[in-house]
């Protein structure tokens, strides 16, 4: 291929070619080709080995990609490039044959650039509310494993003051239950000294089950909350320690759902060309 190297930028619409030689680009030689294995043909097309560099400001998305793109020779300079007219190749594809004569078109860049400056822009992942962008091939998956990221400081924030509310309850229960049994009147203080020690350890296995509901940092966590506890002494107190656990599981899943929701409210976003950058390694002639 030819070994001089031009620059074409494409900025804000506007193509601007800058070249190391002062020989206008139709006068320069250019290499031929032929597709490997098959026979010279009569019609030239025209060849374009390019490097794309892509910089969208707003989403600070940067991406570099090198193609070689193969085109219709057009007589007319009036007439642009439809998706038809225009195909990526693989230069192993290809193979050198000898020149024949054949002008150059003085607006082939023209053609090179307005097709690129119309294909399908980069399409990432974008949430509105975080302002968080894609990275280039990142998943959805992945971005919204970020999102997630980005959230988990005002979810553990919420989460904490739950689990404040929550033990704050669960304590004022422990200890007005504990009163309400000593001031009970009972046969035996023997009795009475069994069922204070049963309660006390009943809610040390509770402050036990609830931490580690807040310790595990996952929506599934709430399924470790126990259920049915049993107080066969204190029928009142048992409805009230299944009725705070209630209200244990269903605030816990509130939380974590309403900050997975916000996590999945992604979008997508389509990269500005505004800031594309082209350059042109070599053009060629390829018959087919």
């Amino acid at each position: 291929m030819s070994s001089s190297l031009e620059k074409v930028l494409w900025l804000f619409g506007h193509a601007i070619i800058r070249s190391p030689t002062a020989k206008p680009v139709h006068a320069m030689p250019f290499d031929h080709y032929r597709f490997v294995g098959a026979p010279r043909g009569t019609a030239p097309k025209l060849l374009f080995d390019v490097k794309i560099d892509i910089l969208d400001v707003r989403s600070g998305f940067s991406s570099t990609e090198r193609s070689v793109f193969l085109g219709d020779y057009l007589d007319d300079p009036d007439l642009r490039w439809t998706a038809d007219m225009v195909r990526s190749v693989a230069l192993d594809d290809l193979e050198p044959i000898e020149d024949f004569p054949v002008k150059w078109p003085e607006y082939a860049d023209e053609l090179i650039m307005e097709y690129l400056s119309r294909r399908r822009a980069p399409t990432i992942w974008h949430h509105r509310q975080l302002k968080l962008y894609g990275k280039a091939s990142e998943t959805k998956t992945d971005f919204k494993e970020r999102c997630r990221e980005e959230l988990s400081d005002d979810r553990n924030k919420r989460m904490d003051d739950f689990k404040k509310i929550f033990f704050h309850r669960l304590g004022s229960l422990e200890r007005r239950s504990i009163d309400l049994l000593s001031d009970r009147q009972w046969v035996e203080e023997g009795h009475k000294l069994l069922v204070l020690a049963d309660v006390r350890k009943l809610f040390a296995e509770a402050k036990e089950n609830a931490s580690l509901v807040f310790v595990v940092d996952s929506l599934q966590s709430s399924s470790l909350v126990k259920t049915g506890w049993s107080i066969p002494s204190d029928r009142e107190l048992e409805e009230q320690l299944n009725s705070l656990w209630c209200d244990l599981e269903r605030g816990h899943k509130n939380i974590f759902g309403e900050f997975e929701s916000l996590a999945a409210e992604i979008d997508s976003y389509e990269v500005s060309f505004a800031g594309q950058q082209v350059e042109i390694y070599s053009r060629g002639f390829v018959w087919v």
